[in-house]
């Protein structure tokens, strides 16, 4: 057992005598039992003494970054102020206060340290380090054109055509944003003198050319651009809707139709070529395109863009623009055009004798005026004749049954099979389950070898099941609440425990694992951490740090589940969602899944294309590397179009 204050007084009594190596001897003692922050300061203040200056840099590094560990931010900054008068230019010093101050919020201080590193590298021809430092810098002030150009000749200099031209580009387009339209020329065009083929570049300044008037020069850029990109979807829509705004409808109705017949899906395509249709008068073409993109918005609750298409149709007096009246004023609460909607369609009902649905519809519109006569009366009216209306159909049936018995041996036709189960159908989108369910047991009473039947009104039962639960669960979560923890106290006693730990108890185990993760002792900081991990206040940083030791021990299985569990935790905008990303990347390269690295590599340059050096990252692995399911903005960098699979639709207009 060492005793800490014999040896404290033992190396103090050697440096007052000038035995420095002896002193230094003893304050190592000290550190074999444990990594001390004042002790390491202490024993570089000592090699000062013998001018042993790489040694005393060492010890204070070593010293600064303990104190930054535990959080004591005062001592490393003094620490690494104290290396930098001893060796001014020390990368590493200089890049530890940088995070410190960008940590502690202080901006301008970080930028400077990181400017000064950059510089140093630039005088060392280290092109491509400098410019990893400024792109640091412009994570901490995004807006600085000035630090994007710096960027942009960087990468030129060091012969990174693809990231200079993306530099180039971004200056470009802030001026085009700020009305600089002659800067924002200049720098397009810088791109262009890297790679002709920019299409960034083109699209630029087609952007550029439609903002100052001159869309047929806008057009021509656009052509341009899908020479090159035939494919790119993006490029086409631009080309179309900027061929609409010069009223060269026939080009940009080619251009859709084209889209359309390679993607059927393809949202933003139908819905121009829909407004188009609607605007020549062609209104079941319009309804064809249009529909899909009316449910979209529809399902997306984007209730103003829905109604904005379906309003095109608001004379075509048919049921399904009629029910997506009343699914979009159910949806944004306007109970006032609802209530047209429901009459309307209440009689439209009416005519097609499908009594029950109107009276359903009726009884929904008397909820909101319950003193309407008109309403009051056709309750009144269809419930007195809906008795003698079922025992009419019921004599018929019986009727039909005797005259043709034939006939219900060969089950239904194919034709009444199907109208029926569109009818089915629109009973579901109206929300009237129990008619779409009589419907389904009436057709499989007719054909009960119909899988299709069987299977479509099974899952329109377990779906009515299922909506039951979950409001039943949503009307007393209490006692759902109750079992939960029932079943967990339950769990716990099982394995011996009493009660969870406290935060104190999983900071302390956090601690721990750190300090074992600093001796080497990976396993034992991996049992630490792990049960430090039910803290859920903290659950990035326990994950993160797991996922690092596991690294260290070359568990990338292990690595990876951590990783991706801090990631799921983390939003786009939270700091150090992007660090994870990156760290989450190379783990999976060290794994030899060069798919999954490269998706997640490609997440990173969706958000910040200058990250690290993610751009060469991508470059050296898209070759080599097939995507499963790749997600289209992550592909592109750019925003995706949007697409649902293709359904068959019948038009009932």
């Amino acid at each position: 057992m060492i005793d800490k204050n014999t040896i404290t007084n033992a190396a103090q009594k050697f440096t007052a005598r000038g035995q420095i190596d002896e002193a230094i001897a003893e304050w190592e003692k000290l550190l074999s039992v444990n990594q001390d922050g004042n002790v390491h300061n202490t024993i570089g203040d000592l090699y000062l003494k013998k001018r042993d200056q790489q040694k005393a840099v060492e010890s204070f590094g070593k010293a600064a970054n303990i104190f930054r560990e535990d959080g004591f931010y005062p001592k490393a900054i003094a620490l690494f102020k104290k290396i930098l008068n001893i060796v001014p230019e020390e990368v590493s010093a200089l890049i530890a206060l940088a995070q410190l101050n960008a940590e502690r919020g202080f901006t301008n201080q970080a930028v400077e340290e990181l400017q000064q590193v950059a510089e140093i590298f630039i005088k060392r021809n280290n092109f491509e380090k400098s410019l990893e430092v400024y792109e640091r810098i412009l994570r901490l002030t995004p807006l600085d054109t000035a630090i994007k150009i710096k960027i942009a000749d960087l990468a030129q200099q060091a012969g990174m055509a693809s990231k200079a031209c993306q530099g180039y580009g971004s200056v470009a387009s802030d001026h085009l944003e700020k009305g600089e339209f002659d800067q924002a020329s200049e720098y397009y065009k810088k791109a262009l003198e890297i790679d002709p083929q920019n299409s960034s570049a083109v699209i630029g300044l087609s952007n550029l050319s439609d903002r100052t008037g001159d869309t047929n020069q806008a057009l021509q850029y656009l052509k341009k651009a899908i020479s090159v990109n035939p494919e790119d979807q993006l490029i086409l829509l631009r080309y179309a809707r900027l061929s609409i705004k010069a009223e060269k409808i026939d080009d940009a109705k080619q251009t859709l139709m084209n889209l359309i017949e390679k993607d059927p899906a393809n949202l933003d395509a139908k819905k121009l070529l829909g407004i188009i249709y609607n605007d020549e008068g062609q209104i079941e073409e319009a309804w064809n395109e249009l529909q899909p993109c009316i449910d979209d918005a529809i399902s997306d609750k984007n209730w103003a863009d829905a109604l904005a298409m379906l309003n095109n149709f608001e004379e075509v007096n048919s049921m399904p623009v009629i029910q997506r009246f009343m699914d979009i004023y159910r949806g944004n609460g306007d109970n006032e055009s609802l209530l047209i909607q429901l009459k309307n369609q209440g009689a439209l009902l009416e005519d097609k004798g499908s009594n029950p649905e109107a009276l359903k519809l009726y009884k929904e519109a008397l909820e909101i005026k319950p003193d309407d006569p008109v309403i009051n009366d056709k309750i009144n009216q269809l419930e007195s004749t809906g008795n003698n209306s079922a025992d009419e159909q019921a004599s018929t049936a019986e009727a039909g049954q005797q005259e043709d018995p034939e006939a219900e041996a060969e089950g239904m036709s194919n034709q009444y099979l199907e109208a029926k189960r569109t009818e089915a159908d629109f009973y579901v989108q109206q929300g009237l389950t129990e008619e779409a369910v009589k419907i389904y047991e009436e057709l499989i009473e007719a054909n009960p070898d119909d899988e299709g039947i069987i299977r479509a009104m099974n899952e329109l039962k377990v779906a009515e099941v299922a909506k039951v639960s979950d409001q039943d669960t949503k009307e007393s979560p209490g006692s759902v609440q109750g079992d939960i923890n029932s079943a967990m106290n339950e769990i716990l006693q099982e394995a011996g425990i009493d009660e969870l730990p406290s935060h104190d108890d999983y900071e302390s185990h956090f601690q721990k694992g750190i300090d074992f993760r600093r001796q080497g002792q990976l396993d034992e900081a991996i049992s630490e951490l792990q049960k430090a991990s039910g803290d859920s206040d903290h659950a990035v940083r326990n994950s993160r740090m797991l996922a690092m030791c596991y690294v260290e021990k070359g568990n990338h299985a292990d690595a990876i589940a951590q990783y991706e569990r801090a990631v799921n935790e983390l939003s786009s905008e939270t700091a150090g969602f992007l660090d994870i990303q990156y760290e989450l990347a190379e783990v999976y390269m060290k794994d030899g899944d060069n798919n999954k690295a490269l998706k997640r590599y490609l997440v990173i340059n969706k958000y910040d294309p200058t990250f690290r050096d993610v751009a060469q990252k991508i470059e050296s692995l898209r070759p080599g590397t097939v995507l499963v399911d790749e997600d289209p903005v992550m592909n592109s960098g750019q925003t995706a179009v949007k697409t649902r699979s293709k359904k068959n639709r019948i038009s009932y207009l």
